[in-house]
C-alpha cells in the first residue's frame, strides 16, 4: 500500500496537475466551448494535453539526467530519482509564466485547434460556401419547388440557375438555399439532401441552437422576395433598388451557409468527409487526394499483420506468446497510425496554403507540433494499456512493473516521432513528383523506410541511457 501510495504521488498527482493546466490553458479565450465546433473542442484539448505529456516527459529526462549528474551517491540518486516527475511538472507550471514560453504555448493551442478543426471554421466555411462556392439545387423536386416560387411571386426573368454571377443567377441561388436549409425547419417537410437518422438528428439539434440565426434568415428572407419584386418588376430599376437586392442576397446566403456549416462541421471531423457532404448538398466541392478513416483503418491493419508476421517468421527471434505478440503489434500499429494522420493533416493544410506556388519552406513548425501530439499520444498508450490489467489485480507491484516497463521502452517514441516528420515532409512534396500514383508510394515508401532505419539506430543509442536512468530511479 505505500509503495501504491507512492506511485500517485510520483505520477498520477503530477499527470492530474498537468490536466488542470491544459485544461485552464485550452480553455481561455480565443477558445471557449461556445465559440467552438461542439466535440472537436475536446478532441483539440486532447491533443494539446498529449503535446503537454510529451514535453512532460522530455523534462523528466533532463531532470532525471541533471540529478544523476549532480550527486556522486547512489543512496542519494535513488531518493531523489523518483520525484523528477513532480518536478518536471512544476517546472513546465513555472515556465508556463514567461513571455517566450507563453508565445510557444499560444502556438502550441493555435495548431491544436487547427488540427481539431475548431478556431472560427464555421465562420471561415460559411463565408466560403455563401461567396465562392457554386451550389446548384441537388434534387429535381428542389429546382421545381424554386422554379414555382420564383415564377409565380416575382417573375420568370428572375429565374436563372446558371452559376454567372448576375443578379438574377444570385437570387436564384439564395431562394433555393432557403428552401433547402431553412424550410424544412419551418414546416417539418422532408429534407433535400441525403441524411441518416445522425445526419436528422444533428440538423435538429443545429436548427434548435441556432434558431436566432433561422430567425433572422426567416426575415432577410421576407425582405429578399420584396426587393426582388421591386427589382425585376421594374421596367427601369433603379441603383437604389439594384443595391437593396444585392445587399439582401448576401446577408441571407451569410445567415443560410453559417447554418449550413455549424451542421457539417457538426456531422464531419474531418475535411473529406465535410467535402463529402457538401457536394451532396449541392455544392461544388471537388475532391482531392483521400485520406480518411478507411486509409486510416487500412494503415494500422495493414501495419499489425505485418509486426506479427515479423515477429513470429523472422529466423533469429525468440518465441513470445500470442498475447504478447498481438499487444506489441497493435500498440506499435496505432503510434505509427496516429504517426500518418497527424503528418497527412499538416501536409494538406502546407498543400492547401501554397497550391499554385513555389516550392515552399517545408512547415517544420507545424510537423514539430504533431510530433509532439504524437509522442503524448504514444505515451498515453504505452502507458494505458499495460495499466488496465494492473488496475484489474488492484496490486502496487503491478503498477511499479508499469512505469518500469514503460521507461525501458522509452527509446520506442522516436519511431513515431521521426514517422511523423517523415510522412509530413513527404506528402508535402508528393505535388512534386510529376509521376503516377504508384511510383510516388514506391518513393515514399523507400524515403519512409530509410527514416525508420535511421529512428531504430537512434533507439539503440538511447536504449543504454535509458537504462542507466531506469536504474537510478
Amino acid at each position: 500500500m505505500p509503495q501504491l501510495v507512492q506511485l500517485n504521488v510520483v505520477w498520477f498527482f503530477p499527470a492530474l496537475l498537468l490536466v488542470a493546466v491544459a485544461w485552464g490553458h485550452f480553455n481561455t479565450p480565443p477558445t471557449n466551448r461556445s465559440g467552438t465546433t461542439f466535440a472537436l473542442f475536446y478532441i483539440g484539448a486532447a491533443l494539446y494535453y498529449a503535446s503537454i505529456l510529451a514535453l512532460w516527459f522530455l523534462v523528466i529526462i533532463v531532470v532525471s539526467q541533471g540529478l544523476t549528474q549532480a550527486t556522486a551517491n547512489p543512496e542519494a540518486r535513488a531518493q531523489i530519482a523518483p520525484f523528477a516527475p513532480s518536478i518536471a511538472a512544476l517546472i513546465i507550471l513555472a515556465a508556463s509564466q514567461f513571455r517566450q514560453v507563453i508565445q510557444i504555448d499560444t502556438a502550441a493551442r493555435s495548431f491544436c485547434m487547427r488540427l481539431a478543426a475548431i478556431p472560427l471554421e464555421a465562420e471561415q466555411l460559411g463565408a466560403e460556401l455563401a461567396q465562392r462556392a457554386i451550389f446548384q439545387p441537388p434534387t429535381e423536386q428542389l429546382r421545381r419547388q424554386v422554379t414555382k416560387i420564383i415564377s409565380e411571386n416575382i417573375d420568370p426573368q428572375a429565374l436563372n440557375f446558371s452559376s454567372d454571377g448576375t443578379l438574377s443567377a444570385r437570387f436564384t441561388r439564395a431562394v433555393a438555399l432557403h428552401r433547402l436549409f431553412i424550410v424544412p425547419n419551418n414546416d417539418g417537410t422532408p429534407l433535400e439532401f441525403p441524411a441518416n437518422a445522425h445526419g436528422r438528428s444533428a440538423y435538429a439539434r443545429i436548427m434548435h441552437q441556432g434558431e436566432a440565426t433561422a430567425g433572422r434568415a426567416n426575415a432577410r428572407y421576407e425582405e429578399l422576395m420584396q426587393a426582388g419584386f421591386a427589382y425585376f418588376t421594374s421596367p427601369h430599376p433603379t441603383k437604389e433598388l439594384k443595391e437593396s437586392l444585392n445587399r439582401t442576397i448576401t446577408e441571407l446566403s451569410n445567415l443560410i451557409c453559417s447554418l449550413i456549416a455549424r451542421y457539417v462541421l457538426y456531422c464531419n471531423v474531418t475535411r473529406i468527409g465535410r467535402r463529402e457532404r457538401l457536394s451532396k448538398m449541392g455544392f461544388d466541392a471537388p475532391m482531392g487526394r483521400k485520406f480518411g478513416l478507411d486509409q486510416w483503418a487500412a494503415t494500422i491493419l495493414t501495419t499489425i499483420i505485418l509486426s506479427i508476421a515479423m515477429m513470429t517468421l523472422m529466423p533469429g527471434t525468440h518465441p513470445l506468446p500470442a498475447t504478447k505478440i498481438m499487444t506489441i503489434a497493435v500498440t506499435f500499429a496505432l503510434s505509427i497510425g496516429f504517426a500518418v494522420i497527424s503528418a497527412v493533416l499538416v501536409a494538406q493544410r502546407f498543400i492547401e496554403r501554397h497550391e499554385g506556388e513555389k516550392p515552399a519552406y517545408p512547415p517544420f513548425a507545424e510537423l514539430t507540433l504533431a510530433a509532439l501530439v504524437v509522442a503524448g499520444l504514444w505515451i498515453a498508450m504505452r502507458i494505458g494499456v499495460p495499466l488496465v490489467p494492473a488496475l484489474v489485480q488492484g496490486s502496487s507491484s503491478e503498477f511499479q512493473g508499469v512505469i518500469t516497463q514503460f521507461w525501458d521502452r522509452l527509446p520506442g517514441i522516436i519511431t513515431p516521432l521521426v514517422c511523423t516528420i517523415s510522412v509530413g515532409l513527404l506528402c508535402s512534396y508528393v505535388d512534386l513528383l510529376n509521376r503516377t500514383w504508384f511510383h510516388v508510394a514506391v518513393v515514399g515508401a523507400i524515403a519512409n523506410g530509410l527514416a525508420l532505419m535511421a529512428a531504430a539506430f537512434s533507439s539503440g543509442c538511447c536504449w543504454r541511457t535509458t537504462c542507466w536512468l531506469s536504474s537510478s530511479m
